[in-house]
């Protein structure tokens, strides 16, 4: 599990100064300062990956008069604290500063302050957000499909598209891929969910590097009004960028819905809202606490043509958490028949260390 030891600078005897076990913290990293009274407490201070209460580390001091490893404080990991030391402890004065590899609100590490009469303080939370690089749509009253130019600004950006055909058609359409530094990449389907009158898809890729102005063709199983959004993110995950199991929720002769997601224990993301509309002319609008980020694209040329939104209500969770999202169908005028639509929620999962 561990040990901390001493070799004299001009080659003499190893000496285990402490030994660690599983019973408490244990694997320590990155070597050990002395506190600043070591004269008279003789207590060195460092940090560990493990510990035995939470798994995410502790801050240890360690008596070289005794051997006794004592824990000072054990990391609980996201949102509250920081999750997994890394380096060592930097000292000023008698406080103790260091940072961590996860954990914090946004699960992107933390750094934090720790006073040697036990006083633990988490000074800054590192944040890694998902933020919208860019965002483009189109839509027809008809046709077996559409194209879109895509262009990303960074590496590793996921993008996704919210598709919407106006049909009862449970068939499922394709994308086609993305040629990113040489080599092609497929799209995955994340959803697709019909009410009888929408059909909404929502697929997604992870482009390792930019690429400039590259058609995207989307082909539908049959001539029908449609509509397609494809929004660039940045900052999601590159190993898992969806958390959980998209939610999808059917609008039918309601103008409201919500769709609930429950994100995964032990990371942190973004929940996003991408709601999918028939019935005229409308407006949506994201339900309170939430925060429209993308213009939508929608076809209304005529009353029975499809209408889809890209418009991200985000909101930041904690692992484990249950996020809803809502929406508002706003009429515009007076639309020829009962509203009808699909409002998916999509959890993005927050960039971590790998």
């Amino acid at each position: 599990m561990g040990t901390v030891f001493s070799i004299g600078t001009g080659g003499g005897s190893l000496s285990t100064l402490g030994t660690f076990a599983s019973s408490g913290p244990w694997y320590p990293i990155e070597g050990v300062i002395e506190s600043s009274n070591y004269a008279s407490d003789h207590n060195l201070w460092g940090v560990t990956s493990y510990n035995s209460t939470s798994g995410y580390g502790a801050l240890y001091t360690l008596d070289t008069s005794s051997g006794t490893v004592t824990t000072q404080h054990s990391f609980t990991g996201a949102p509250s604290d920081g999750g997994t030391p890394y380096g060592r402890l930097l000292r000023d004065s008698t406080t103790d500063y260091g940072v961590t590899n996860n954990g914090g609100t946004t699960n992107s590490g933390t750094l934090y302050s720790m006073t040697e009469s036990g006083t633990y303080s988490t000074v800054h939370n590192f944040n890694t957000k998902i933020a919208l690089d860019t965002h483009v749509g189109t839509g027809a009253n008809s046709g077996t499909s559409l194209t879109l130019s895509l262009t990303t600004t960074k590496p590793n950006e996921l993008v996704i598209a919210n598709i919407d055909n106006a049909t009862s058609s449970t068939s499922s359409d394709s994308v086609s891929n993305v040629t990113s530094g040489g080599t092609s990449y497929s799209w995955t389907k994340l959803v697709g969910t019909n009410n009888g009158m929408n059909h909404q898809e929502i697929w997604y890729i992870v482009i390792p590097t930019p690429v400039s102005s590259q058609t995207v063709t989307f082909t539908f199983p049959a001539s029908q009004a449609n509509a397609v959004n494809m929004d660039a993110y940045i900052g999601a995950d590159t190993v898992t960028p969806i958390d959980a199991t998209p939610v999808s929720t059917n609008f039918t002769s309601v103008y409201t819905s919500s769709s609930t997601v429950t994100t995964t224990s032990g990371h942190s993301s973004y929940v996003l809202g991408y709601a999918a509309f028939s019935g005229g002319a409308v407006s949506f609008s994201a339900g309170s606490g939430y925060t429209q980020t993308s213009g939508g694209h929608w076809n209304n040329t005529y009353s029975y043509a499809s209408d889809a939104y890209g418009e991200m209500a985000n909101s930041l969770s904690a692992g484990g958490s249950s996020v809803t999202v809502s929406a508002q169908y706003n009429a515009i005028g007076s639309p020829q028949f009962t509203s009808t639509g699909v409002l998916t929620a999509v959890p993005i999962r927050i960039q971590e260390a790998h």
